[in-house]
């Protein structure tokens, strides 16, 4: 025989436990769901190189010359790279950047005072940039202006 209160319900104790069951019981699931998927987050995080491929295509247009051919971008611990290094010398894979290798040499001085002035204002001396350390670049960029 079941039990009733006075007004003719079943015992409110009763509906309280069931909604708390059903409660705890969506919450161990969305705490399951959510913790099983951000393992997964990480592997959709490019790396430095894959920021890098992904940027320099999209800046390689003779208009964003000077972004291409002379902005040094991260490419590991203390590494830095120009698109068209980065294509040339790297071994990466960017689109359009055949068409960028004229429109770099044309920037070659031009990137000695920018990647001077990046190494200056931003990184260490000891930092590569194109292969060469940020001393080397400053010591180029003072020799043609000094």
């Amino acid at each position: 025989m079941i039990k009733r209160d006075k007004r003719g319900q079943l015992g409110s104790h009763t509906v309280e436990i069931i909604i708390a069951i059903v409660l705890l019981a969506v919450l161990i699931l969305a705490i399951y769901y959510f913790v099983s998927r951000g393992q997964n987050i990480g592997e959709n995080i490019p790396g430095k190189v894959e920021v890098i491929i992904q940027g320099c295509g999209i800046v390689s247009t003779p208009e964003l010359k000077d972004s291409y051919c002379n902005q040094a971008r991260e490419i590991g611990d203390n590494k830095y790279v120009t698109c068209d290094y980065a294509a040339k010398s790297e071994g990466l894979s960017i689109s359009g950047s055949e068409y960028m290798v004229d429109v770099c040499n044309e920037q070659e001085s031009n990137r000695k005072k920018r990647i001077s002035a990046q190494c200056s204002e931003d990184l260490n001396l000891d930092v590569l940039v194109n292969g060469e350390t940020c001393k080397d670049w400053i010591s180029q960029t003072s020799q043609i202006t000094g």
